[in-house]
């Protein structure tokens, strides 16, 4: 359901005045990988004892260490004494989605498990290509073993490590941030991890995602490597983003990523009330650009 001059229009989406097909993608956002994000609220503020999934689309490019994707993370100082408050989804060498609870004392990691994330035959990974990511937790407890990653489809997840001892929580007052972390807590913050590159469609979803569900979002045909490591294909996939309403249960917020924008420095949260804020991207860099998956 999307809104217009505050009214539920359904099926539809607003782009300049107009209405168009949900199905319908024309924007992206591209985050410069020094200071630019998009931040979004308090949004995906759950505990560990909530399911959660967050979905969304990147665009393959020259990978930063900690270059992040999403996050709601509140950093509370360096090792042993502070560490972070909440959950990230950011590339250092792999993928990896981390969900801390305070004090270095309560963290889980996932990882895609093998150097890049997608990979042509001869196990390089191709600029320009675009793939969809899915990372979901069960709400049964803090544990590598109740994450979850898909790439194009494939559930490609690997434990790397758990460190879950003594107390901890995973609710923060940083804001959810599309592109970058939000560093607003603690002593001596680490620079800044922002995204190098585009990324479209993101959704959050106060459940975690079937393999049904995730399918659906793809909206194609998956890369015939049939989610290996290198040197498996994954540049022939025919995903697309889909319709997220079709989905039995819609997300409770979904960021179209300039496709309803038209000027300012507003990104409308299509079914929640977390619209997004672009940082350091206002003026002729508005960070939307006519770049999507195809």
């Amino acid at each position: 359901v999307a809104k217009q001059n505050g009214v539920a229009l359904t099926g539809v989406a607003k782009i300049s005045g107009q209405t168009v097909s949900l199905y319908e993608n024309t924007y992206s956002m591209h985050f410069d990988g020094t200071d630019e994000s998009l931040m979004c609220g308090q949004a995906c503020n759950f505990g560990f004892d909530d399911a959660f999934s967050v979905s969304f689309w990147y665009q393959v490019t020259a990978q930063l260490a900690y270059d992040t994707f999403v996050s709601k993370t509140m950093w509370q100082g360096n090792y042993p004494l502070g560490g972070g408050v909440g959950w990230s989804v950011y590339y250092n060498n792999y993928f990896n989605f981390t969900m801390e609870g305070s004090n270095w004392a309560r963290e889980a990691t996932i990882s895609n498990g093998f150097w890049a994330a997608v990979w042509t035959a001869n196990g390089v990974a191709v600029p320009g290509d675009w793939h969809h990511m899915v990372i979901s937790y069960n709400g049964d407890g803090l544990s590598k073993n109740n994450m979850k990653m898909y790439i194009d489809s494939y559930d490609v997840s690997t434990p790397y490590s758990d460190r879950v001892d003594g107390p901890g929580v995973l609710t923060n007052d940083a804001e959810f941030v599309i592109g970058d972390m939000d560093w607003q807590a603690g002593p001596d913050p680490p620079t800044s991890r922002s995204r190098n590159g585009n990324i479209d469609e993101v959704a959050i979803f106060d459940y975690e995602l079937s393999q049904s569900d995730i399918n659906l979002i793809y909206n194609g045909t998956p890369p015939s490597g049939g989610g290996a490591p290198s040197p498996a294909i994954w540049n022939d996939g025919t995903g697309v983003p889909g319709n997220l309403n079709t989905l039995s249960t819609p997300p409770v917020n979904w960021w179209r990523m300039g496709d309803d924008w038209t000027s300012g420095t507003t990104i409308t949260d299509q079914i929640g009330d977390k619209d997004g804020t672009m940082t350091n991207m206002d003026g002729e860099d508005s960070g939307v650009k006519a770049e999507v998956p195809s």
